[in-house]
């Protein structure tokens, strides 16, 4: 499935967002964090991790193929923005990304939660077979269902 990431539609989520190179509009494949998983086409988010500086494989991700970068924006890695500018690659610059990813992931997959029912169940007694029977029911009636805990 691909997605269309709007620069002009995270710029109105969030105004202090920067384009730093390429395409206004970027069809892509996936979004990922994890620069071994990418593939061609994808698009790649270079977030900082209490380990890991995401930034640092951007690079490696662009040449993979990705289309799109989405990195934090202090501190860049220049050399790495530099390899955005050099082939084309859409780039966006987002303070406080890591603070932004559950956002810029239901933007990008057009909020695919806001389609779905959920159930919970509580209470003391009998919570995972109450919850049991109704995964099946509502596999009966709906085609698909699942449970979690």
């Amino acid at each position: 499935m691909v997605n269309l990431v709007s620069f002009e539609q995270l710029h109105a989520q969030w105004p202090d967002i920067q384009l730093y190179s390429g395409a206004t509009e970027q069809a892509i494949n996936n979004l990922s964090v994890d620069s071994r998983k990418l593939k061609a086409g994808d698009g790649f988010i270079a977030c900082v991790g209490h380990k890991q500086d995401g930034r640092q494989y951007i690079a490696n991700a662009i040449n993979m193929g990705v289309k799109l970068v989405v990195c934090e924006a202090d501190a860049l890695v220049e050399s790495a923005l530099d390899e955005c500018i050099k082939n084309d690659v859409t780039c966006i610059l987002v303070p406080n990304l890591n603070q932004r990813l559950s956002e810029l992931a239901a933007t990008v997959y057009r909020h695919p939660t806001r389609s779905l029912m959920t159930v919970g169940v509580t209470g003391t007694n009998g919570k995972s077979s109450c919850v049991q029977m109704l995964a099946q029911a509502l596999h009966l009636l709906e085609g698909c269902c699942w449970s979690l805990g």
